[in-house]
């Protein structure tokens, strides 16, 4: 799993070109063939580094604990940074569903030749006056369209109704410890993550419902 999401987030957010099978915005199975090769390769790495013994595994863990301060302190660092939002990166919403990020105007304008009145509807026929007639897709003459931001921030109050459970309280006070601080540590980032981001981006498995550079 670990493995996956570093491949993921690598390829989708740091180096797109490195990818092995051409582009993955265009056809999603290639992005999970190179999740399929780079994850192999990491395994690989990683199995090494176990066989090698634990004293090795020792000298590599201060690298590998320092990556994980790194990382969750970039998390709320990000969080915090964009508290009012971030400006310029807007999603378009077709009623609850999160479209992908192409070239198209976000409206129902017909008198706008890309937006996404020519993308849902057709011309099936026309008047004596020579006007068009269109069909459309039915969700789409029912529900709206909206242009939205990707990432509200905290200030917005995006995120109001959370379900948690409790740690249990019957195991050892060391392991109940370690429970209680990574819990917080995810928990937090849930929360945050929950009140800065809208919800239907945040489950844009590869972003597609925005441009990435």
């Amino acid at each position: 799993m670990y493995v996956i999401g570093a491949v993921e987030i690598f390829l989708n957010y740091m180096a797109p070109s490195l990818s092995l099978y051409g582009d993955f915005h265009d056809d999603p199975a290639i992005m999970y063939h190179n999740f399929r090769t780079y994850g192999t390769i990491l395994l690989i790495i990683v199995g090494i580094i176990v066989f090698i013994g634990v004293k090795f595994v020792s000298k590599f863990a201060p690298v590998a604990l320092f990556c994980v301060i790194v990382s969750l302190f970039s998390v709320y660092v990000g969080v915090f940074t964009n508290y009012h939002g971030k400006e310029g990166l807007e999603i378009c919403i077709l009623g609850d569903r999160l479209l992908s990020k192409t070239n198209y105007t976000c409206s129902k304008d017909q008198n706008d030749t890309n937006s996404l009145f020519f993308k849902y509807c057709s011309e099936v026929n026309k008047t004596d006056k020579g006007e068009s007639l269109y069909s459309c897709d039915p969700y789409f003459e029912t529900h709206e369209v909206t242009k939205r931001l990707a990432i509200p921030g905290m200030s917005s109050n995006v995120f109001n109704n959370q379900g948690f459970s409790r740690c249990s309280k019957s195991i050892p006070a060391g392991t109940l410890a370690a429970t209680i601080t990574t819990s917080l540590i995810y928990l937090s980032g849930v929360l945050l993550f929950g009140a800065t981001f809208d919800n239907l981006f945040m489950r844009d498995k590869f972003g597609d419902s925005i441009e990435v550079v």
